[in-house]
Formats: structure tokens, sequence, C-alpha cells
């Protein structure tokens, strides 16, 4: 049986099975041996046992066509690259690396800045020129406004990587009542995994 690696947590993997559900599996003690490491959207077969409590074993890791270090996915379909305008300013040196090591995999990548409703209209052409020019797609928009989503939105590429929801906003003090935002983006921090957005049919 086929499925894909949804996500993965504490030496268990959830494996998406078309048309049979997710199944929680361990990787067997062979991948250690050959150094091999599963990696969320890995494309693998599994050894179902218990159907009934959807568990089983995964047998085999299939052929990539790409993977990244960091988040550690596989068979990456479309990368969206984000980045805040202003506070902070972006560090356009690590949004290059992070290009290039796309380029490396042969990922197709867009670009997003956040926060255009505190920069200002000249720096955000600017980049958005200088990127565009080099042949990436760029959006500018502001989550905490609302403005550019649907243009973001109609991007295509259903199957990307997230790392956390970017797009849902909450004023501060709702965020954390206490008013102390680094430790609430700490507990934040600690709480996320990589997972692959499902595949929606109705997208173009």
């Amino acid at each position: 049986m086929t499925g894909k690696i949804m996500k993965g947590i504490a030496g268990f993997y959830y494996v998406d099975v078309e048309e049979s559900g997710i199944y929680e599996c361990k990787a067997k003690g062979i991948f250690r041996k050959e150094g091999q490491k599963p990696l969320v959207g890995d494309l693998v077969e599994i050894e179902i046992l218990d159907e009934a409590e959807k568990t089983g074993n995964m047998t085999r890791i299939l052929p990539r066509k790409n993977e990244l270090i960091r988040p550690a996915v596989a068979n990456i379909d479309q990368a969206l690259v984000i980045f805040a305008l202003e506070n902070p300013t972006p560090n356009l040196t690590l949004l290059d690396r992070f290009l290039v090591m796309m380029e490396q995999q042969n990922v197709p990548t867009a670009i997003c800045f956040n926060k255009r409703d505190l920069a200002g209209e000249d720096y955000t052409d600017h980049l958005r020129s200088v990127y565009e020019n080099c042949g990436y797609r760029v959006f500018a928009v502001s989550a905490a406004k609302e403005q550019g989503m649907p243009e973001r939105e109609n991007s295509g590429g259903s199957r990307s990587v997230r790392r956390r929801k970017i797009f849902d906003h909450k004023p501060d003090a709702e965020r954390n009542p206490d008013g102390d935002r680094r430790d609430q983006q700490k507990a934040e921090k600690r709480k996320t995994h990589d997972a692959p957005f499902p595949d929606d049919p109705d997208r173009p």
C-alpha cells in the first residue's frame, strides 16, 4: 500500500493513503542502517498492522524528485518564500540564499512580501521589480489589512509545504493577554511541524 507522509512527530509518521485515510506508522530499523530518514512529502510503501486502529509500518521510501534540509521535506511542487517589508526589514541576503537553494532542487518559487501597509510604495515597487526581472512571481500583501490576498490565493500551487498559518492575524492583546509576545512566539514555534498542503481539485 502506497501513501504520502503528511507529518512526522516523535518518531511516528502519519501517512495518507488515497481512499483509505491516515495511518500512524513507525519506520523500520533498516532505514537507520541505510542512513535514510523519512521526510514529510515522501511517497512510501507501508504494511498494515491494525486496520481498525489505522496503524502500520513503513517498508520502503520511493525515489524523491527533490528534497530540502530546512525545512526537512521532500517532493516539493512549489515554494512560497515570505518576508516582511518592514518591522523587521527584509534580510535580502537570506532571501537570496533561499532562492539559490530552491533553484538547486528545481523547485518553482514565488516570493511574498508582507506588511506592505508599513513600507513605502517606492521600496515595495523596487523589490518587486528586482525579483520579477530575475524570473520570480512576486506578491506584496498586508495580512493585517487583508490587502493583496486574492492575488496570492490565485497564484496556484496548492501543494506547497507550510510551517504555520501565515495570514491568520490577531491583535497582540488577543495573542497574549500578558503582553509578552516573545514568550508567545517561542511557544508557537515549539508547536509547529511541517506538513504539505492537501491537494485541492477545485484549484487551477
